[in-house]
Order: structure tokens, then C-alpha cells, then sequence
């Protein structure tokens, strides 16, 4: 593997600017090592003079051309968002080399440039530091380049858009250009070592378990660092053997820069293309009689797949159960349909709780494996049950919120609302409620006389903007009455008080605005008096 520092293409990248007349004398050394493209070896005093002569735009081409020369560089970037921000100059460990650091900004979304690493012409690994803003919308840097192999897996049918149209959800495979680095946190999608080809589901778990979490820390203001590496069951690359092209293990690590408790990770094994059953296999399954037994010594030695095309064939509870207990990981193989559609079979809460011990589950797949296919196919009260019967330690709910944000807390209903009334930082957890949820809250705290715990945990200024969301959603924009609505809650009076004080600046502050005459008004009429 080689790693290639791919940064955004800049505008007119070939019209490279002329170097700008020198502010202060070079020495003749470094005018010399700057025309025969040497800028990288300059000593530090020197590359900065250099780069003062220059301009930033010419000085980051000299070091970008010795780089290539020398090897320490490789590729150049896709065509991505817009031209990068001016260069920012750092040491390197030695404190010989000024590192050239480049910044990309794709809408909304900004960071450092991605690293990526390929794998003999696949995708490898990327690495993106600083990922800052606010994540792009759905379709965003959707696929729009052919990986190694891709061509193979349309032409032999396994890829969700095959000749013919859209495979359905049962299909065999249904292989998508899976992003390392999320194209909606600023991913390219027209550079093949960003995208990997890959089963849709498993794309779909990597965005709720990986992708969604890391775009919930950027929402929260955050700056982010992720990694991303896959890794093949063959070296070798031939774009005809589908096993070569298509990973067989993907990894994605994530967190808020400089706090190491925020490291999350997630990996999963990756399917390979396999051959779908014949219909007479798949008349045979759907019409199974001899039992759970006989079932998994005919499935024995199958590949994996195979096997989950069976368990979505066989007929009866019994059967299911039987695949599920012997092969766990078929359950996460399942789309969240067909997983919530198994969930609601098994009668009752005790049951599913139990099934999720037998197919070792952990804590950190509940919400994405779990609760969200049953929210999502309207069995939130089921979904709130089993949550509760998981008996997850607080400590563990609070980190859930954290990672899934608002999806978690409408999935749960009161348990979320409960986890804030007991929990020793409940006031951190409000600003991942939807505004009408925490109104809810407010209003549950207020009856139970619950109020003060929790707003005592605020800052002044966060408590009474809370507190005038909640007098608005349920007063209305006058302010009097909002006002009237705090002084009639049973929160302390100091804190009505303080909010009445804060509201009146507030409203002082709008009048005064408001009052103003506007400089262009000013002017005119000073010019008419005269």
C-alpha cells in the first residue's frame, strides 16, 4: 500500500502563477534550489523567505513538484468543493522541512485534506482530521467513478442497479460504491480509492452505527477525525475475480480531536459475491418439512450467504430460531425490514431481550440492530420495552444519546425522558431533544417539582434560553406571557427572576434596534435640515 495526500484540485490548477517580485533578497543558494525545484530541502530560514518572495500559491507547487520528484507523493486530487483555503505553514518533528498542511471547504463541511492509502489500485485506507460545519445534504458526493471490478459485478448481476433495473431487497447481493470517507461529511465521490464496492445492508450499518455518529459530534460543533481502512482476502487484483475487488473486512474509527475518551470504532466482516440458488433450492426451502435438524446438516459447508438466503426461504418460527441460534451474524445480515419483522415474532418483550443474548449482541448494536428497525416499523412501544428490559447501566444510556442524538431519544419515548430526570447530568442530554420534546420534559419536571435539580446544572445564560424556548412553545411570542407562564411554574424564584431580568434586556435591546434610525435615513434627512 502507498499512501497519497489527495487534496482538492484548485481552479486553474495548470496555470501555475508567476512568481511574485521578491520583498527581501534571496541568497544565491536558495534561489538556485527554488529553480531546480528543491524548495523541500531548504533549510527552515531560507524556505521561509522563499515562500515570503513567492506567494503561498507558487512556494506550495515548488514543495509539491520536489515532493513528487523525490517520491514522498503521489496522484493528485479529483476535482472537489472549492479551491483549498491559503497554505498553512508547520515544522515538521526534524524542524528541517515546512510542512505544507492544505485546508478543503465542500459546502458547509470543512477539515483537512483526507490521506488516503490504496491497496494495488483499491481502495485501502483514508485518514481526515478537523471535519468542522454542518454535514451536506443526502446526495451528497454520490458515486460518479467505476472502482477496480465494478464493471464485473454490474455485467454478472450483484449490484443494486443491475441491467434490467433496481434488484429487489431479497436479492442475493446488491452491491453499492460504498464511501470510506462519508460523502455527506465531505467524501469525494469521484475518486475510486474513496469508494469500495460492497453489500448495500452492510453500507446501510455502516451509516447508522458509524457514519451517523461521527455527523452527530460535527452537528454538535465539534471538530472530528475519522479512519477508515478495508482490507481483501487476495493481493492479487484481477478485476474479473470478484473476491479480489470486493473487501472481505471494513473498519471505521472516529472521535472529537484532542479527546481520546470520544474514540468510538466500528468494523464488520464484508460478504463476497456468491452464486444465488437455483429455483428449485429456493422451492425446496420455502417448502421445508423435516425439521430444524435436518435443515442445518443440508445447509452445512454452505458459504454464508447461501445461508441467509435460506433463512429468508424456510417457513416457521422453529426454523428461523434454529438458523439464527447456530449462525448469530445472520440476524445483522438481515435489512432492517426483515429484522424487525423477526423481532415481533417471538411473543414477548422477555423473549427478544433473551434472543438478543443468544446472538451475543452488544450494547453498541441495540439502537441500530434493534430499536430503530422497530421504530421505523411503527413498533416504537415494543422498541421502549426492550430497551428498558436490556437494563443498560446509565452511564451507557447517556453515551447512546451522545452518539445517536435525537433517533435514539424518539425511539425510547420515556425512557429518555426519565434518563434526564435521574441522571446526574441530565441538563447535558436536553440539546439532543427535538425543542418539542424538551418542552415535554420541562413539563413533566414542573408537575413533579423536578424543575430546580436540573436547571441548576446550567449556566445562567443556557438556563433562561431554555426556559424562553419553553415559554414560547407554550405562551406564544409575547413576551408578557411568557414571562407569566415562568412566574406560574414551580421552579425557584430566583430563577424566575433572573429569567424576567434576562427577557426585559432582551426586549430593551430589539426596541432599541428597532428605534434606531438606519444610517442611509440619517444622512438623507441631516442633508434635507441643511
Amino acid at each position: 500500500m502507498r499512501p497519497t495526500h489527495h487534496g482538492r484540485q484548485e481552479a486553474g490548477r495548470g496555470d501555475r502563477p508567476e512568481p511574485r517580485p521578491a520583498r527581501e533578497s534571496l541568497t544565491a543558494s536558495a534561489a538556485r534550489a527554488a529553480a531546480a525545484g528543491g524548495a523541500a530541502r531548504l533549510d527552515p530560514g531560507a524556505a521561509a523567505a522563499l515562500q515570503r518572495a513567492m506567494g503561498n500559491a507558487a512556494f506550495a507547487a515548488t514543495v509539491q513538484r520536489s515532493a513528487d520528484c523525490d517520491g514522498h507523493a503521489h496522484g493528485t486530487a479529483p476535482a472537489h468543493g472549492t479551491a483549498p483555503a491559503p497554505v498553512q505553514r508547520a515544522q515538521d518533528p526534524a524542524g528541517a522541512v515546512p510542512v505544507i498542511q492544505r485546508k478543503w471547504t465542500d459546502g458547509t463541511m470543512s477539515g483537512d485534506d483526507p490521506v488516503f492509502t490504496s491497496d494495488n489500485g483499491r481502495a485501502g485506507s483514508v485518514e481526515v482530521h478537523n471535519l468542522k460545519g454542518t454535514p451536506l445534504g443526502p446526495a451528497a458526493n454520490s458515486p460518479s467513478v467505476e472502482p477496480v471490478g465494478w464493471g464485473a459485478l454490474r455485467s454478472q448481476g450483484f449490484t443494486k442497479m443491475a441491467p434490467g433495473g433496481e434488484k429487489p431487497d431479497g436479492a442475493p447481493y446488491r452491491a453499492v460504491r460504498m464511501h470510506l470517507f462519508n460523502g455527506r461529511l465531505g467524501g469525494p465521490g469521484n475518486n475510486t480509492d474513496n469508494l469500495a464496492p460492497g453489500p448495500g445492508k452492510l453500507n446501510s450499518q455502516m451509516s447508522a452505527q458509524a457514519e451517523d455518529p461521527a455527523k452527530h459530534l460535527v452537528e454538535l460543533g465539534n471538530a472530528v477525525w475519522l479512519k477508515t481502512t478495508v482490507s481483501y482476502q487476495t493481493s492479487a487484483v484481477n478485476a474479473q475475480d470478484l473476491t479480489s475487488v470486493v473487501p472481505n473486512h471494513i473498519n471505521m474509527q472516529w472521535g472529537v480531536e484532542g479527546d481520546a475518551a470520544s474514540a468510538r470504532s466500528w468494523s464488520s466482516a464484508i460478504t463476497l459475491p456468491v452464486d444465488p440458488l437455483t429455483p428449485q433450492q429456493a422451492a425446496d426451502l420455502r417448502s421445508w418439512s423435516q425439521g430444524p435438524d435436518a435443515l442445518l446438516n443440508a445447509l452445512q459447508g454452505q458459504s454464508r450467504q447461501v445461508i441467509g438466503q435460506a433463512l429468508g426461504l424456510v417457513p416457521g418460527h422453529d426454523l428461523k430460531m434454529a438458523l439464527m441460534r447456530t449462525y448469530p451474524d445472520l440476524y445483522r445480515d438481515l435489512n432492517a425490514t426483515d429484522q424487525a419483522a423477526f423481532l415481533t415474532v417471538l411473543p414477548s418483550t422477555a423473549e427478544r431481550v433473551n434472543f438478543l443474548g443468544v446472538i451475543n449482541l452488544g450494547v453498541d448494536e441495540i439502537f441500530p440492530q434493534v430499536l430503530h428497525p422497530l421504530f421505523q416499523a411503527g413498533h416504537q412501544a415494543m422498541a421502549e420495552e426492550i430497551f428498558r428490559d436490556c437494563n443498560i447501566a446509565d452511564d451507557v444510556q447517556r453515551k447512546m444519546v451522545f452518539q445517536y442524538g435525537p433517533a435514539l431519544l424518539e425511539t425510547i419515548g420515556n425512557a429518555g425522558y426519565e434518563l434526564v430526570m435521574r441522571d446526574r447530568a441530565g441538563y447535558t442530554l436536553l440539546k439532543h431533544f427535538p425543542e418539542s420534546s424538551v418542552a415535554a420534559l420541562l413539563d413533566v419536571l414542573d408537575q413533579n417539582g423536578s424543575l430546580n435539580p436540573l436547571l441548576a446544572q446550567a449556566s445562567a445564560l443556557d438556563r433562561n434560553k431554555t426556559l424562553d424556548s419553553w415559554a414560547t412553545a407554550r405562551a406564544g411570542n409575547d413576551s408578557e406571557q411568557c414571562k407569566a407562564f415562568i412566574n406560574g411554574t414551580s421552579m425557584a424564584q430566583d430563577y424566575k427572576n433572573q429569567y424576567s431580568l434576562w427577557k426585559k434586556s432582551k426586549d430593551d435591546a430589539a426596541a432599541y434596534r428597532e428605534g434606531r434610525p438606519k444610517r442611509g435615513a440619517a444622512a438623507r434627512a441631516s442633508n434635507s435640515d441643511g
